[in-house]
């Protein structure tokens, strides 16, 4: 009786994992395309980047605030898997701009715009669990 407690209990932890991996997920590959100006956009998601099979995506963004001052500062990166990279960064953004870096965690999908001298015009994420 005891071996069939023992097996039903592992059959049913079996099934209570494989029942956490469940739900909708979006897999979003890092894209790149950057202008002969050198303006650009990059797109993807965090988790996606992180799960490649691949050594080169990657995609994030870091924002900083001082204490004690107004200032201000938000960079973002991207590579894809062909290793075409961007970067921008902004110092004394919008403050939606910064908050949209502040929020990026394992969750967030990202898109960010470039323009020619390397400014960040466009930062958009978005936190979902389809992300995972």
């Amino acid at each position: 009786m005891n071996k069939l407690a023992i097996g039903l209990s592992l059959a049913a932890a079996a099934l209570a994992v494989q029942s956490a991996n469940a739900g909708l997920h979006y897999s979003s590959p890092i894209t790149v395309g950057v202008n002969s100006d050198h303006s650009g956009g990059a797109w993807g998601g965090v988790h996606s980047a992180r799960v490649s099979s691949d050594s080169k995506q990657f995609i994030g963004c870091a924002a900083y605030g001082a204490v004690n001052t107004s200032s201000t500062y938000v960079a973002c990166s991207a590579s894809d898997a062909a290793g075409h990279t961007l970067y921008c960064s902004t110092y004394n953004p919008n403050y939606y701009v910064w908050q949209a870096a502040m929020s990026v965690n394992q969750a967030s999908s990202i898109i960010f715009n470039v323009d020619s001298h390397g400014n960040c015009t466009y930062v958009y994420v978005q936190n979902n669990s389809v992300n995972l």
